[in-house]
């Protein structure tokens, strides 16, 4: 199974949310073990600024993460799984990555 170093850096930033943060960071290094690590590279950097350059023109802007995790995707030719919330931005970035993945 695969993972973003994004995505890692966010369950990273909720761990510290709570009242005993290593304990949690414990757990997810164990379910960490599980999965192959997807660093971001020269590629993926480009299409992110690619993407945020249009977002920014269409006065579109999201989460500068939800960009890299598209970027991500759409260079290793994946499908973004997220948890599902209702924003006509986020929804923009996954149709875009789901069209250019097929």
């Amino acid at each position: 199974m695969l993972i973003s170093l994004v995505t890692v850096a966010e369950i990273y930033e909720s761990a510290f949310t709570y009242a005993n943060p290593q304990e949690h960071i414990k757990r997810f290094r164990s379910f960490l073990e599980h999965f192959h690590l997807l660093t971001l590279n020269l590629p993926i950097v480009e299409k992110f600024a690619e993407v945020r350059a249009h977002l920014r023109r269409r006065g579109q802007m999201i989460s500068d993460f939800d960009i890299l995790l598209g970027a991500t995707a759409l260079h290793y030719d994946l499908i973004v799984l997220t948890y599902a919330y209702s924003t006509d931005s986020c929804h923009l970035v996954h149709r875009k990555v789901a069209t250019q993945s097929t």
